[in-house]
């Protein structure tokens, strides 16, 4: 129970009630001797079952609940693993790619607000959706073609930018340029999932 565990998330049951406050940190984040990622992994496997029933949920097109098909804790806990390598470890082989979860021990609790983070924003674009391709649902919009709500269609041009964007157009800012990637010209991407909605695309 949290009262026995002060770092134990709050229950469901007190979830519905009064907002509780934030779980404090262990106290003991002293001991620089290790890397703070082993921390990270300690603090996240301690919560795997409530990451799975709180984080890792999936919403019907009925708005019921249900266990992520695509988003699990295994395979998110595995990436991350990586992600957090060392150079041979790294998506691009470059360390600079890697995801933060602190350095000295004791700055562990900067990784568990950097995976917050992260998760709190693949809810909102993926998880919830259980799809993890960008939903292809800008109509197209030009004068010339449509003539009546039936002609009206999804672009092709979708996959470039949706909602009047251009993909290759977006650049970190100047003090984070030296940490974006390339554009890959021969990349070649299909994606696996739909939207749930009842006029989605296939």
């Amino acid at each position: 129970s949290t009262q026995d565990d002060p770092t134990a998330f709050p229950t469901r049951a007190k979830q519905q009630g009064q907002p509780q406050p934030a779980p404090p940190f262990p106290s003991n984040t002293n001991d620089n001797d290790g890397k703070a990622k082993f921390k990270v992994y300690e603090w996240l496997e301690g919560r795997k079952e409530q990451l799975n029933d709180e984080v890792f949920q999936s919403i019907t097109k009925d708005g019921v609940n249900y266990r992520s098909y695509w988003f699990q804790y295994n395979d998110f806990i595995r990436a991350l693993k990586i992600m957090n390598g060392n150079r041979r470890g790294t998506i691009t082989g470059d360390p600079k790619h890697s995801f933060f979860l602190g350095n000295m021990r004791n700055e562990w609790e900067y990784g568990v607000v950097n995976v917050a983070a992260f998760l709190a924003h693949a809810m909102t674009v993926s998880i919830k959706h259980d799809a993890c391709d960008e939903f292809h649902e800008d109509m197209n919009t030009d004068v010339g073609a449509v003539k009546t709500p039936s002609d009206e269609f999804y672009a092709i041009s979708n996959s470039c930018g949706q909602y009047g964007f251009n993909y290759a157009d977006y650049h970190c800012e100047e003090d984070e340029r030296h940490m974006e990637c390339g554009v890959d010209k021969n990349m070649n991407l299909q994606a696996t999932t739909s939207l749930i909605y009842p006029t989605a695309p296939p």
